[in-house]
């Protein structure tokens, strides 16, 4: 949580985007590298709060693979498993696609009170003046919140119902749900919806770790 806050509290007021630089050891008992659940909690808390995260490193000079700074001293780096840097490319380029969406010169942290049992969320608001997309970003952390004390990853939400509130002036017209995650959600896929009792409801998919909802809207007249 003080790595969504970081990152969501900090843009404000040039919308300037936070980068954050996290080493392995950072973690308790100082691993040879984060394991590949809570390399995903950095980077989903990190975008979650609409930062970006900077795995800090180079190629080994003899064997070509990536490593990462360990500490700010070098050489003291540490060899990146192929598994999470499968990881690092994949939520880097679910990040990409998110740009002018969570981050971006248009987009606005937006206020959006809602309550989910174990899913941290933010909420951003890219406006265009006649219409725009709300994005809701959120992460799965079930009832352990230290990812660097963390237990057991909690079992994904499939076909998670969830209930937003319409922001007051926005008439949705159409909403989407993309996740790192997953292959099929790398790229945003439509869902349905229905706008109840002034709530959006739509059924997410699947959330493991880290998602996004996206809401497209047009201002209401």
């Amino acid at each position: 949580d003080d790595l969504v806050d970081v990152c969501y509290r900090h843009r404000a007021p040039k919308r300037q985007r936070v980068v954050l630089k996290v080493y392995p050891a950072d973690t308790d008992g100082r691993p040879t590298y984060f394991s590949p659940e809570s390399l995903k909690y950095i980077m989903g808390a990190t975008m979650t709060g609409g930062g970006s995260l900077m795995i800090a490193g180079e190629p080994d000079e003899q064997t070509g693979l990536l490593h990462a700074l360990n500490t700010l001293f070098y050489p003291d780096h540490v060899a990146i498993p192929e598994t999470n840097a499968e990881i690092i490319k994949q939520y880097n380029e679910f990040d990409a696609v998110m740009y002018g969406l969570t981050h971006g010169k248009n987009v606005e942290n937006l206020k959006l009170e809602f309550g989910l049992p174990g899913v941290f969320s933010r909420a951003f608001d890219a406006s265009t003046g006649t219409g725009g997309c709300i994005s809701v970003t959120l992460l799965h952390v079930g009832d352990q919140w230290a990812w660097n004390k963390r237990l057991a990853t909690p079992s994904p939400l499939v076909e998670y119902e969830i209930a937003i509130p319409v922001p007051s002036g926005k008439h949705p017209t159409r909403v989407f749900f993309g996740s790192p995650d997953s292959d099929v959600l790398a790229l945003p896929v439509a869902l349905d919806f229905e706008i109840s009792s002034g709530n959006i409801r739509c059924k997410i998919p699947r959330l493991d770790i880290f998602g996004t909802l996206l809401i497209a809207y047009e201002a209401a007249h």
